[in-house]
């Protein structure tokens, strides 16, 4: 037979074997419509939390097997959600391995009404010690300049939601100049303040009372001049016009709230099942914007506490209750049966109040905030929230860098003023957000190109920024 026929025989072979062998692994595989590869099985870390049980921890290897990858931590959503699909954090996971190139670890971080707050944060922060320990490798390499170059890794973490808030409060708290730490943080549609101010009544102030007894009193007690001079003033002055109602503001939380894929209605009830105490609430690491500013919500409690917490205990045997020394034990308890019983407690009213700022980071700390890539929805909820606390992180880093070279001896204005452009430039640099049309969520509930698009975006972000 000529050479050519057996080249073409062959040729034919082998494009039917590669046709077979598609055909073949097409069935056993299954991949999720989301996902391209399928994703190979984890290896699951038990890691103790002292004495308040275990936390799980799943890690999915890189398939670039070649040299040290970056580690890239997975905290989940923590919700369950409307047409959320089963395997959408499968799907997820696999997006971020191969647009990041890292090892992706997640944290099966507990929360349910028996894991309430605050045992997801310990949960994140004990199994972030585990992967320092564990995954990252710090190396130190030669002498250089008479000086040793440590080599320190740049950790990423990803949240959505729940996870979203957890995510933010590792990157905020586990920044430290001159070790490994988080490099990179992305959140979407984080919760990031549990107080949800948008849903509370404003504390009302009582009125001052009527001013004719203090007129009386100063007219009493001050010279005559000075009552003259009060009589002039309130003689000429002229009757303000009525001040114009101002504007509601807009609110995402109220013009949301019927959102069919995250109602509000589901965030609240979440929050009475995630949490024991309101005051909790507050907690820095469990709404992580209290970094930046004070809670916008007080917890008013009913009058008659106040005044029992503040009122004397007996000073003397007649006004504390007793006992008649004659009576029987029988009689004892019979009179106390007959006593009714006293009502419970009533529960302290959440109420919004004026919050102020603090600074954040201590200098004495040495962080460095990381590089934060936020993502919301324009029809999300969380919007509001998600807007506020990027510009909060963009206010600490532009006071940051210029705490650390502002000196008021050495500039004048005009160096102040380029300086502070620096400042912004780089704070916009290092924080981004990003508002997407819809609500935003990363679940692949609606499009999967567009959810897939979305998590291979954040992966490419990640690549960019962290290092093993």
């Amino acid at each position: 037979m000529p050479s050519h026929l057996l080249l073409r025989r062959a040729q034919r072979a082998f494009a039917e074997l590669r046709i077979r062998r598609q055909r073949s692994l097409a069935t056993p595989l299954r991949c999720s419509p989301l996902s391209t590869l399928q994703l190979a099985a984890p290896e699951n870390v038990v890691v103790p939390c002292r004495s308040n049980g275990a936390v799980t921890l799943s890690i999915y290897r890189s398939r670039d097997l070649t040299q040290p990858t970056p580690v890239l931590i997975y905290l989940p959503a923590g919700l369950a959600l409307p047409g959320q699909s089963d395997d959408y954090e499968d799907a997820s996971i696999s997006a971020l391995l191969d647009s990041s190139s890292s090892t992706v670890v997640r944290i099966n971080y507990r929360l349910s009404e028996r894991h309430q707050f605050p045992t997801p944060v310990h949960d994140v922060l004990t199994a972030y010690d585990w992967i320092l320990h564990n995954l990252v490798k710090s190396s130190t390499t030669g002498p250089t300049n008479g000086r040793t170059a440590s080599r320190l890794a740049r950790l990423g973490v990803y949240g959505e939601l729940v996870g979203g808030g957890l995510a933010a409060m590792l990157a905020l708290t586990e920044c430290k100049l001159g070790a490994s730490r988080i490099g990179a943080a992305a959140i979407n549609n984080p919760v990031v303040d549990w107080v949800f101010p948008d849903e509370l009544a404003a504390i009302i102030k009582p009125e001052p009372r009527p001013g004719h007894d203090h007129q009386d009193e100063s007219y009493e007690h001050n010279s005559l001049m000075d009552w003259w001079a009060q009589q002039e003033a309130e003689e000429e002055a002229t009757p303000k016009s009525p001040k114009r109602v101002p504007k509601v503001a807009k609110s995402s939380w109220k013009d949301y709230a019927h959102n069919p894929a995250l109602p509000t209605s589901a965030l609240l009830q979440s929050r009475e099942v995630f949490f024991k105490k309101k005051e909790d609430y507050f907690d820095r690491f469990a709404s992580p914007i209290c970094f930046f500013r004070s809670p916008k919500g007080e917890l008013v409690y009913p009058e008659h506490e106040d005044i029992l917490a503040s009122s004397s205990p007996p000073t003397s045997d007649d006004d504390s209750p007793s006992l008649d020394p004659d009576l029987s034990f029988q009689e004892i308890l019979s009179e106390a049966d007959s006593h009714k019983p006293r009502p419970a407690p009533a529960l302290p009213t959440l109420l919004r109040c004026r919050a102020y700022y603090r600074g954040f980071p201590p200098s004495h700390l040495d962080l460095d905030l990381p590089f934060m890539h936020i993502t919301t929805g324009s029809e999300s909820p969380l919007l509001d929230q998600a807007s506020e606390y990027s510009g909060m992180v963009k206010r600490a880093v532009a006071h940051q860098f210029t705490s650390n070279r502002h000196t008021r001896d050495t500039r004048d204005s005009q160096e102040i003023d380029q300086l502070k452009a620096k400042a912004q430039e780089i704070a916009d640099r290092k924080v981004s957000l990003k508002v997407q049309d819809g609500l935003g969520l990363l679940t692949g509930s609606s499009s999967s190109e567009r959810w897939k698009n979305g998590v291979e975006e954040v992966g490419s972000w990640m690549k960019a920024r962290i290092k093993a």
